[in-house]
């Protein structure tokens, strides 16, 4: 039996608190901690966390799935959602500073604004119920979207991460010929094993991800741009959402927000580390370009260009320079690499093997 839409709504509620908001605070927490200490506004590193904290809890439920296969659904969300809970205990203060700043920021730039004081909360509530609203109404669609979206549904009906020539199911008859990494499609796992544990069956969390991380990608350019000036912000908001591109890509289910956020983070912290070369920068610089890996093969070349960026423009020796190199390299090996290496050394042969699409 269907959900009704009130149902849907409060199982797309759950879903986000579990998987987007308790991750994001946790992150946001440790990150806030150790970046305020190197220099950074605690509103950019808010926004950062708000996509790093989900895409961080997928890339160790696609650990858990490679390593510890055929588990029961309860036990990966519950393996997945233990770290995030344990950080956000140990960080909360430190996440309610971070995010207290971001909103504080927002609230500075549109308040000035005549009627800002009403428009503002009238506007952000009016907005959530149309964007609910349209999840609800627009199915899945386009191509590469059901392509993902029935890879998550098969890693759900048998929860085993394998590497082989041909990424065939028999089941369903469906031959996945993908390049990228699979933190995208595991989403839609994710959320399918949560109906499972929890009795729900809508999927507007899957369909929620492009234009969360669109949002995220906007609000990162209008704070980001405030440090220099309002009207820098919203002149750089108004030309980003007056591109055709960028706001029709918010309107699908697909996959280019969420690599493209990681893009924008991974530069991000890439001239963090250039401007201020410590280890706990290099650390977030390592996840997040991991993160970029995972999420799409361009990930992959363009952390290689990030690397070679730092490497010849960190004002350090070279010793040092390179053994910061080396740890960031390590995470970024492990959060997102590893999946390509895995793909040419035992599976598909990722870009050096001709797909044979049928």
């Amino acid at each position: 039996m269907s959900e009704t839409a009130l149902q849907a709504i409060l199982s797309l509620l759950i879903k986000q608190i579990v998987l987007f908001l308790l991750p994001a605070f946790a992150v946001a927490g440790w990150m806030n901690q150790r970046m305020v200490q190197g220099g950074q506004h605690p509103a950019i590193t808010a926004i950062v966390a708000l996509g790093l904290g989900p895409a961080a809890a997928i890339a160790l439920f696609f650990h858990l799935m490679l390593i510890a296969p055929n588990m029961p659904y309860w036990l990966y969300i519950g393996l997945v959602s233990l770290p995030f809970l344990v950080l956000f205990v140990l960080f909360f203060r430190q996440s309610l500073m971070c995010f207290g700043e971001a909103w504080s920021s927002l609230q500075k730039l549109i308040l000035p604004i005549k009627g800002g004081a009403l428009l503002f909360p009238v506007g952000l509530v009016l907005f959530l119920m149309a964007w609910v609203r349209y999840l609800w109404l627009k199915p899945v669609m386009e191509h590469d979207t059901l392509e993902y979206a029935t890879q998550g549904l098969v890693f759900f009906l048998n929860p085993v991460i394998e590497y082989s020539a041909h990424r065939y199911d028999a089941a369903t008859g469906f031959y996945y010929v993908g390049l990228h990494g699979l933190n995208f499609p595991l989403f839609s796992t994710w959320e399918l094993m949560f109906n499972a544990a929890v009795g729900t069956t809508s999927n507007l969390l899957f369909r929620s991800l492009n234009s969360y991380y669109g949002l995220l990608i906007a609000l990162f350019v209008f704070l980001y741009l405030r440090r220099f000036a309002p009207r820098a912000a919203w002149f750089g908001l108004a030309m980003l959402m007056l591109s055709y591109i960028f706001f029709e890509n918010i309107l699908k289910y697909h996959i280019d927000s969420y690599r493209l956020f990681f893009g924008v983070a991974a530069v991000w912290s890439m001239l963090e580390c250039i401007e201020r070369p410590q280890w706990r920068n290099f650390f977030w610089f390592g996840v997040l370009s991991g993160l970029q890996a995972s999420a799409h093969s361009l990930g992959v070349f363009l952390s290689v260009i990030e690397f070679a960026c730092l490497f010849l423009f960190l004002p350090l020796p070279l010793l040092p320079r390179t053994k910061m190199l080396l740890y960031a390299f390590a995470l970024f090996f492990t959060g997102g690499a590893l999946h390509y290496v895995l793909d040419v050394s035992i599976g598909t042969g990722w870009i050096f093997k001709e797909i044979a699409f049928f």
